[in-house]
C-alpha cells in the first residue's frame, strides 16, 4: 500500500527510501520482509532501476515456504515478467507471465489473474504472436470484470492498448 501511495503521489524515490529504512533492521516476520521487498521492487521497477528491482522481486519469490505469502510471490512474479519485458528478455517475460497466470488460474485467484494475463500480452504482442496475446487479453478482461477492481481493469486496458499498437 505504501508503494502504491508513493507512486500515485509522484514520490517514488521517497517510497524507496522509506521501504529501505523499514528493512534496516528487517522485521522478524518473513511475510513482512517479503511485502517490503515487493513494494520496493515495484517502485524500483517503475523508477527503471531494474537490477535492484529484480533483486527485491527475487526475495519475494525465494520467500515462499519460509513465511512469505502466496500473494507476494505471485505479485512479484508478474512484476518480474514486466521487468523481463522492459529489458528485452521477451522469452523470460512470456514464461514468467504464463507461469504466474497458470498458478493464479489454478488457485482461483481471480483478482490476481488480470495482472498476470495482461503482462503476458506485452511480449507476445511485441513479437507478433497475436493469437496468444488475444487469448491472454480475453483472460485479463474476464478476470478484471470478476475482480471488480480498478487496477485490474487498468492493466487489462493497458494490455489491450499494447496489442492494438502492435497490430498497426
Amino acid at each position: 500500500m505504501l508503494a502504491m501511495a508513493c507512486a500515485l503521489e509522484g514520490q517514488v524515490a521517497a517510497g524507496i527510501d522509506e521501504l529501505t529504512a523499514a528493512l534496516d533492521p528487517p522485521p522478524p516476520s518473513a511475510a513482512a520482509v517479503g511485502d517490503l521487498h515487493l513494494g520496493r521492487g515495484v517502485l524500483r521497477l517503475w523508477a527503471h532501476d531494474l537490477v535492484p528491482a529484480a533483486d527485491d522481486l527475487a526475495v519475494c519469490l525465494a520467500g515462499w515456504g519460509a513465511g512469505g505469502t502466496f500473494v507476494a510471490r505471485e505479485t512479484a512474479r508478474f512484476f518480474l515478467a514486466e521487468l523481463h519485458y522492459r529489458t528485452g528478455r521477451w522469452d523470460d517475460a512470456v514464461v514468467t507471465a504464463e507461469t504466474a497466470a497458470s498458478i493464479v488460474d489454478q488457485t482461483d485467484q481471480v483478482w490476481l489473474a488480470a495482472f498476470s494475463h495482461a503482462v503476458a500480452v506485452f511480449p507476445l504482442a511485441a513479437r507478433g504472436e497475436w493469437a496468444r496475446a488475444t487469448d491472454h487479453l480475453a483472460a485479463a478482461r474476464a478476470a478484471s470484470e470478476g475482480a471488480d477492481g480498478g487496477a485490474a481493469r487498468l492493466w487489462a486496458s493497458l494490455a489491450a492498448i499494447r496489442l492494438a499498437e502492435s497490430q498497426h
